[in-house]
């Protein structure tokens, strides 16, 4: 069985955050959601979430100003950034990036390998 994670979800956009909240509840794992870097920063250090799933684009700040405000204070923070745009590698203060479309399912197990990966599980 999988292990469950506190997972902080940012997006702006309702209907991925809907779908993504689903995907991951639908594997026990609690889902923070927020709709920004701001909202995500607050909710972050309120919660100490396990993983963080973000988009790239966003109204005002990015995904990657997100991750660089967060790995700034925990540089080992697992980050998934999800996006439309083509990257040649991984962003810097990312841990993995997810190409948008994705379905539901690639979105979880990227969270799984990722988190086994940091907890030496796999």
């Amino acid at each position: 069985m999988d292990e469950q994670y506190r997972v902080l979800v940012v997006d702006d956009d309702p209907a991925v955050r809907k779908i993504t909240h689903a995907a991951l509840t639908s594997h026990n794992h609690t889902v923070y959601l927020a709709a920004g870097v701001h909202e995500g920063l607050v909710t972050y250090f309120a919660e100490k979430p396990d993983i963080v799933v973000t988009d790239f684009r966003m109204n005002g700040l990015t995904g990657l100003d997100l991750a660089g405000l967060i790995r700034s204070r925990h540089p080992a923070q697992p980050i998934i950034l999800m996006s439309g745009n083509d990257f040649d590698s991984v962003p810097e203060n990312v841990t993995r990036f997810v190409p948008k479309p994705f379905t539901p399912a690639r979105l979880v197990d990227v969270v799984h390998e990722v988190m086994s990966a940091r907890n030496g599980t796999r």
